[in-house]
């Protein structure tokens, strides 16, 4: 007997809700001076409330992937001392609190990248700065205290 039922259902209400994910806002790519050209400590947390802005309950991490950005995985543990790789990408996972997520439409919609700068050269022979107090300032110069305008020395240390 093949028979077929196409009469036996059931009707339910089933209420839907929908809940907003998370915006992520603007950020900056990082920058960091270093001795070593290759690499250098970042604090990833510099962005945070940037990416955040006045959301609350909402749980951020970085990740070194936009595959683990998405899958919620291998979060970078941490993110404020953080050995980055010049020109390195750092993803982003903005979460609800109803595990809503942000979705991502390319890999440029959550990273930034770090960049890393050279530390600048500083004379460290510049020429002492001496200050002679007048009697006026006697007090002051009792005191040992007196007011330097250091920007003199700008084109000794800074050449």
């Amino acid at each position: 007997s093949n028979q077929t039922q196409t009469d036996c259902f059931v009707v339910r209400e089933l209420e839907l809700i929908v809940e907003p994910s998370p915006q992520v806002q603007d950020f900056d790519d990082l920058r960091a001076c270093s001795d070593n050209p290759n690499i250098a400590v970042f604090d990833l947390t510099q962005n945070s409330s940037l990416i955040i802005g006045n959301q609350e309950n909402v749980t951020l991490t970085y990740h070194q992937s936009q595959e683990n950005a998405e899958n919620g995985t291998n979060a970078i543990a941490f993110p404020v001392n953080y050995n980055g790789i010049d020109g390195e990408f750092i993803y982003i996972r903005l979460e609800g609190e109803n595990a809503c997520i942000t979705a991502f439409n390319s890999a440029e919609d959550n990273r930034f990248q770090l960049f890393i700068d050279d530390r600048p050269e500083i004379n460290l022979t510049a020429s002492n700065e001496v200050i002679c107090a007048s009697p006026s300032d006697a007090q002051q110069a009792d005191n040992e205290i007196g007011e330097f305008d250091l920007t003199q020395k700008d084109e000794e240390i800074n050449p």
